[in-house]
């Protein structure tokens, strides 16, 4: 099998988080996600334009019946495509939230990516996406 031959993408990315109340407020009032559902203290699904994020509560999922249990400790890590020309548009704004940019990086190919956290204390990312090129 060749995966490419099947997806071009990936679909849905999921986090955990015991304080969902603090990642809707972080991810939909800081970040502007779009809210798709949320359960209080369960589960909140987060719509972009290609994909959803997922964030889960481990441990209601780890636990759970019907769907294959599910969930993750610690610091965990996903990375936000955006545009090389917005690049640092996007970090200003974060930076005007309150969003404190942990780390930047210069790539071998020359573009950069910065990271932040967000409250459980995954760490988050925006790079461009030529950055693999």
């Amino acid at each position: 099998m060749n995966i490419d031959n099947y997806s071009t993408q990936i679909f849905e990315t999921c986090l955990y988080s015991r304080n969902l109340e603090a990642a809707k407020t972080f991810y939909v009032d800081r970040l502007g996600f779009s809210l798709y559902t949320y359960v209080p203290d369960t589960l909140l699904f987060l719509k972009m334009k290609s994909g959803m994020l997922l964030i889960f509560n481990p441990d209601k999922s780890k636990d759970k019946e019907g769907l294959p249990p599910h969930f993750a400790e610690g610091k965990q890590h996903i990375a936000f495509n955006i545009d090389e020309e917005k690049y640092e548009k996007v970090k200003m704004e974060l930076q005007k939230e309150g969003i404190d940019i942990i780390h930047e990086e210069k790539w071998p190919s020359g573009s950069k990516s910065f990271y932040f956290e967000d409250p459980e204390g995954h760490v988050l990312e925006f790079v461009p996406a030529k950055v693999w090129d």
